[in-house]
């Protein structure tokens, strides 16, 4: 990925909305469609008019733990005496995933979540349980 020309480059793809930006942050995640594929990341600065003028630094291989994603969506609901606690991650672009089926992002990293469940009338009572990797819904009673 990079960041300089609006026109891709060899291997390099432009991020169209992170192109001449004032400030020190970008974010670049929706440019990558597979995050097996694209592993480098370069950026360039554009130092005037002219095909030769933008200047790149070295490209930079990043990992999974460099990235944002957005947050699970949680859900909860009572059925007797049980209280039922479903966590489900966003999905994530992977060779691995087709197109038309959601791949969490749980199977590519480990999120390491923790659902706590508080007493509504009792604060001081809670149940604490950390979701393991794979894990989808936690049942506590």
């Amino acid at each position: 990925m990079n960041g300089g020309s609006l026109a891709s480059r060899g291997p390099w793809q432009d991020v169209s909305w992170c192109v001449r930006v004032q400030s020190r942050s970008c974010d670049v995640s929706r440019g990558f469609s597979d995050f097996e594929l694209y592993n480098m990341i370069r950026l360039g600065v554009h130092l005037g008019p002219g095909p030769g003028s933008s200047v790149w630094l070295r490209p930079r291989k990043f990992d999974y733990s460099d990235l944002r994603f957005s947050p699970p969506s949680v859900s909860v609901s009572l059925r007797d005496e049980q209280l039922s606690v479903a966590v489900r991650f966003p999905c994530a672009a992977s060779r691995r995933c087709p197109p038309e089926r959601c791949c969490p992002v749980s199977e590519l990293i480990d999120p390491r979540t923790t659902v706590t469940v508080y007493n509504r009338r009792n604060r001081s009572e809670y149940q604490v349980t950390e979701l393991l990797l794979q894990q989808q819904t936690k049942k506590d009673t």
